[in-house]
């Protein structure tokens, strides 16, 4: 299963965003215990088999360096088609949900987060 997770799902993103999506293949109770590295290697695996899979819908490219093994879809022409991530963990999905409820219980909360984050982007806090 995919979910929706990041900016979008917690309603904060910005125009130019791309989708953050979260697949469970390699998550959940199977892989408790299982050591971080390996489950890493597992993810990368499933993540090079997708790119694979969904290589039509490219450019595709497995992001080597993230902390989070991630399949990233790019070159999406602005106001085109959807950018969007693709990664194995499902605490994003979590966290987005919780930040989604502030969002909704506490209007003033949204403004406010999307200006941090156009600042922290302007500023290259985050990437």
């Amino acid at each position: 299963r995919v979910y929706l997770f990041g900016s979008a799902a917690m309603g904060l993103c910005l125009a130019d965003a791309d989708v953050d999506l979260a697949c469970d293949a390699v998550e959940g109770p199977q892989w408790r215990g299982v050591h971080a590295q390996d489950r890493r290697r597992e993810q990368r695996a499933f993540l090079r088999e997708a790119l694979a899979t969904l290589g039509e819908y490219g450019p595709l490219a497995v992001v080597k360096d993230a902390r989070v093994p991630v399949l990233r879809k790019f070159g999406a022409p602005q106001g085109g088609a959807l950018n969007w991530d693709l990664s194995c963990r499902m605490i994003g999905v979590a966290n987005a949900q919780v930040i989604r409820q502030y969002v909704d219980a506490y209007p003033v909360v949204r403004p406010l987060c999307v200006l941090l984050k156009d600042w922290a982007k302007v500023t290259k806090v985050i990437n």
